[in-house]
């Protein structure tokens, strides 16, 4: 428990990102954005995507720690928010949007990458 809330009171370090987005389609919403944190190089070697539990978004700290260890191994980072996790409101992620990812991991933006290796805590976990 005190790891925890050491954690949210001192959030760990997290290796500088850019913002990263993406509109899907939904077939009863239409166009629905997906956003993330995207650090590392942009192409070549590993992409590492990691993907929040339930309540999380792409600055929970493990998210945060999972960019961190990453980054030391040379290997690139998308921490994904997953639908309305970016507090934008356009609609809520549910453990069956299993399409979201399937759309982050197939999108061009990651075809410079040799690999791509996703990463889920808890439903997140599930969805991977």
């Amino acid at each position: 428990m005190g790891g925890r809330l050491l954690d949210r009171l001192r959030p760990p370090e997290a290796p500088p990102a850019r913002v990263w987005e993406t509109r899907i389609e939904d077939p009863s919403l239409g166009a629905v954005c997906l956003s993330g944190l995207w650090s590392g190089p942009s192409s070549g070697g590993d992409l590492l995507v990691v993907v929040h539990g339930l309540g999380g978004c792409a600055e929970s700290f493990y998210a945060r720690r999972a960019a961190a260890a990453a980054e030391g191994a040379g290997v690139g980072c998308l921490r994904l928010n997953l639908r309305g996790a970016d507090e934008r409101g356009e609609d809520i992620y549910h453990a069956g949007l299993w399409s979201d990812l399937a759309a982050v991991v197939e999108s061009p933006a990651f075809d410079g990458y040799e690999r791509l290796l996703v990463l889920g805590y808890s439903l997140g976990g599930h969805l991977a």
